[in-house]
């Protein structure tokens, strides 16, 4: 029926004028004979396979994939070997998922295929067979090119016992293969890889530190957040913003960890913690205010930045922090409202100033008073009517609780937290006025 067919195209001579015509025959011919359920048609389509055209070639490649018999997947496996790229690409599919060991040795080989999308599809028809048997043998001691499709096969397999044969691979030699080594872990999703994982986040290859990334990025364990921060060092910018999304998805237990790096040395650290904190928001709003009250300046001054990075979503929590049972947290609250634009907070702040507006104005004879519990007032209206004179007063009154708030303030503003005294030129002594400056 074949020859029938291409009788009928040389006929009209348009047998050697294209390839659409000429498969369109063959194929009517062959799915005629299947309907017939001839045995013939996979004679046919072997026999097409020794044709001059690679489309006709390609074709019969795709018609023995349907017919998983043995004389098909001889034939498939020396298709393999085809000189047309395409048509070893779709040989390789066709044997995707076959159990046949010669079919596995040949889709072994054909990983070192010089086409990338030839080596891709034979790792697939690896993968998707399950042969995490072979696959690991042929992992071992061939050419960079076979171990990185490998690598990239037992991805398919996404089967945890390829953990172990992974983690060997991301000790490779070959970068290309630590990388291949690291997407499969991310694709098998096992925790047990975590801590390789985030030491590739380190790797001398761009590519391997980001398929780590992505890789922790789905494995969204907390324990990773803390190698995922310290990798802001890389200055990559698309890096960084695969390392921000992996500590946004693994949420609220990064917050932690995300403050602790607010202290680090590295600028890069230290803006990528910050960011990440500002796009997390109303998870990372009541750890950071927690944390407002610490007693490094340093720390406190990055939380309000934080905090004011997240903004509106802040306030309200803010407010309520304005009446916390420690002043330290109420004091950075009223200082952080203080540079978020939101009507809420502007109102919460006139209120409390309104209140401490005569407190200030009688500083003097409330220090001389030293009335117990008139501290926190006290430190009330430095947070929010507060000046670097009024700050000086309270470091040198002897009361501990407002030293140490002047003391914070000066630090808060960048300003030397010394014992100068203020405009009154006296130190107003806590229980009395002394008389001696």
């Amino acid at each position: 029926m074949w020859a029938m067919a291409r009788m009928f195209c040389e006929s009209r001579r348009i047998w050697f004028r294209g390839i659409l015509l000429p498969v369109c025959f063959y194929s009517a011919a062959l799915s005629a004979e299947c309907e017939d359920g001839q045995a013939a048609s996979v004679d046919a389509a072997i026999h097409a396979l020794e044709d001059a055209n690679p489309a006709i070639r390609g074709d019969a490649v795709e018609r023995l994939a349907h017919r998983p018999e043995p004389r098909s997947v001889a034939a498939l496996i020396e298709a393999l070997k085809d000189e047309n790229p395409e048509v070893r690409r779709k040989a390789a599919e066709a044997l995707r998922g076959g159990k046949d060991a010669s079919a596995a040795a040949a889709l072994i080989d054909t990983l070192n295929d010089g086409d990338p999308t030839v080596r891709w599809s034979a790792a697939a028809a690896l993968g998707s067979a399950g042969r995490v048997d072979v696959l690991e043998t042929a992992l071992r001691g061939r050419e960079p090119l076979v171990r990185r499709g490998v690598a990239r096969a037992l991805g398919y397999v996404a089967d945890p016992a390829a953990t172990g044969i992974l983690l060997d691979a991301l000790n490779d030699a070959s970068p290309e293969v630590r990388e291949a080594a690291a997407a499969s872990l991310g694709a098998i999703r096992n925790r047990a890889a975590m801590p390789a994982l985030a030491q590739a986040l380190n790797d001398t290859d761009p590519s391997v530190r980001w398929e780590a990334a992505v890789a922790l990025d789905g494995l969204k364990e907390p324990a990773a957040a803390r190698p995922l921060i310290d990798a802001f060092e890389d200055s990559e910018v698309g890096f960084r913003a695969k390392l921000t999304q992996a500590l946004l998805d693994i949420g609220e237990p990064a917050v932690d960890p995300l403050i602790e790096a607010l202290r680090a040395r590295d600028s890069d650290v230290r803006s990528g913690a910050l960011e990440t904190l500002g796009r997390l928001g109303p998870a990372a709003v009541e750890r950071l205010i927690a944390r407002s009250g610490d007693s490094d300046p340093v720390l406190r001054g990055r939380v309000a930045e934080a905090l004011a990075e997240i903004g509106r979503p802040a306030v309200g929590s803010l407010v309520a922090a304005l009446r916390d049972p420690d002043w330290r947290v109420r004091s950075e609250a009223a200082s952080t409202l203080g540079r978020i634009e939101d009507p809420r907070a502007g109102e919460a702040l006139r209120a409390l100033a309104r209140e401490s507006a005569p407190l200030a104005a009688a500083l003097p004879e409330w220090i001389a008073k030293a009335e117990s519990g008139s501290e926190l007032r006290l430190i009330e209206a430095l947070s929010i009517l507060g000046s670097a004179d009024m700050a000086r007063i309270f470091l040198n009154c002897g009361n501990p609780d407002l030293v140490e708030a002047g003391r914070r303030w000066l630090e808060d503003h960048g300003q030397e937290a010394s014992a100068k005294r203020g405009k009154l030129g006296k130190a107003l002594l806590w229980g009395g006025l002394d008389k001696s400056g």
